[in-house]
């Protein structure tokens, strides 16, 4: 998922990797040429859908069960405020995109001073680091409630592995298969319902904050 969402970046920044833009080529006519309605719509998402879903990340996936565990339905009226403020995010984000045709990195340089450029950039490689070693990290804990491997033993695997997968694997390729696995996200939902929480809670603490309430209860 990240390949494609680095080489997005990289496309508004006027470096588009020849495999890329091939291969983005190809799927656009792939997407004109099918003459079913239906199979045309699921090609569509692509791209954008994965990039959407990318961002449910390992580390992320792991701040949520803990969170849940932690806290139960205790911030849960977060959710309806956070949600347009990360919707209006991702869509000024897109339409800056598609309007200058530049990253965000470029569009500082183009409008801004090189005082406000550098600690951006600074702040962004920092993030991006960070969030790389935990998303490593949270891949390898995951795999260690699978099987009994310690996590350090594993983190240098998934690390090869995963630059394996950006340095051989092509974006077409790439495409199809993190196309087919954001399917897993509707485990939230399928799990939601086998937890039997009790529902009238759940909608309560959507919209009402109650910072006492911060054990869920279920059903037995």
């Amino acid at each position: 998922m990240r390949k494609i969402r680095t080489h997005w970046h990289h496309a508004h920044e006027g470096m588009v990797p020849h495999d890329v833009s091939t291969g983005a080529a190809s799927i656009a006519a792939a997407i004109r040429a099918e003459s079913n309605a239906v199979k045309r719509v699921f090609k569509l998402l692509g791209p954008g859908l994965i990039t959407g879903a990318s961002d449910d990340d390992p580390s992320g996936i792991g701040t949520y069960a803990v969170a849940g565990a932690s806290l139960g339905f205790g911030t849960l009226w977060t959710a309806p405020i956070s949600f347009p403020l990360m919707t209006a995010v991702q869509y000024i984000c897109a339409k800056i995109g598609l309007v200058s045709g530049m990253g965000l990195a470029s569009v500082l340089r183009r409008n801004y001073s090189r005082a406000v450029l550098i600690p951006a950039i600074i702040g962004l490689l920092v993030a991006n680091t960070i969030n790389a070693g935990a998303d490593i990290g949270a891949i390898a804990a995951g795999i260690n409630l699978l099987v009994p491997i310690p996590i350090l033993w594993l983190i240098a695997p998934v690390a090869a592995l995963i630059i394996a997968l950006e340095v051989l694997g092509s974006y077409r390729l790439i495409a199809r298969v993190f196309k087919w696995l954001t399917i897993v996200l509707l485990g939230y939902i399928i799990a939601g319902v086998i937890a039997r929480p009790e529902w009238g809670d759940v909608l309560k603490s959507t919209f009402v904050p109650d910072s006492s309430s911060t054990r869920p209860t279920w059903r037995r």
